[in-house]
Formats: structure tokens, C-alpha cells, sequence
């Protein structure tokens, strides 16, 4: 039987593209922050609370100068990054 502490405390919708089929997300869960990619979008929430914030993953790349499209989104959670930041 669950316990109190593995029920889940809040929902939220996410982002979601129905321009493409199958999709394409992603999802990385941490300590601080939820991050979903999704299509052409990127969301993160902070988990202390407030409101998500939604980029298109070309803004979110730009530094990078991405050349042709951004296809097939991963997220990854790094505990050895998240731990010395």
C-alpha cells in the first residue's frame, strides 16, 4: 500500500504540440525543476513554485547557432552537475 509521502502532491498540464506524429518529448526530473521538451517547445518549472516558462527550443539554442531543425528531443538529468551547482 502507498504511502503518503509517494503520492503525488501536484498536476500540471505541460506543454503539448499535436503538429507531429509520433511526438517528440522529453522529460528530466530534478530536485529543483521539471523540464519538458516537446516538438519545437521547451518548459521548465520551478518546483518551489510559479509559473512555468515555455521557449521554442530555436530561442533556447541560439547560442549554439543550430544549422537545419531540432529533431527528436532528449532530457537528461545530471545529479553530479545538479549537486555542485
Amino acid at each position: 500500500m502507498p504511502t503518503s509521502s509517494s503520492q503525488i502532491d501536484t498536476e500540471f498540464s505541460g506543454i503539448s504540440v499535436t503538429a507531429t506524429y509520433p511526438p517528440h518529448n522529453g522529460l528530466a526530473v530534478g530536485p529543483n525543476n521539471i523540464v519538458m521538451v516537446e516538438g519545437s517547445r521547451i518548459e521548465w518549472t520551478n518546483l518551489a513554485g510559479g509559473s512555468p516558462t515555455v521557449q521554442s527550443t530555436y530561442n533556447f539554442f541560439s547560442s549554439l547557432s543550430p544549422t537545419g531543425g531540432l529533431y527528436d528531443q532528449r532530457c537528461v538529468y545530471d545529479p553530479i552537475i545538479s549537486a555542485t551547482s
